[in-house]
């Protein structure tokens, strides 16, 4: 882990996950304003 017990793979993951839903959500959001 980066830095044990603070900031490990889990909130790497967590971050990710984030990361991706909210881009996915600002992909389809423009998606429906462009259309």
């Amino acid at each position: 882990d980066p830095f044990p017990g603070i900031f490990g793979f889990h909130e790497i993951w967590h971050l990710f996950v984030l990361l991706g839903s909210a881009s996915h959500f600002w992909l389809v959001f423009k998606y429906l304003m462009y259309v």
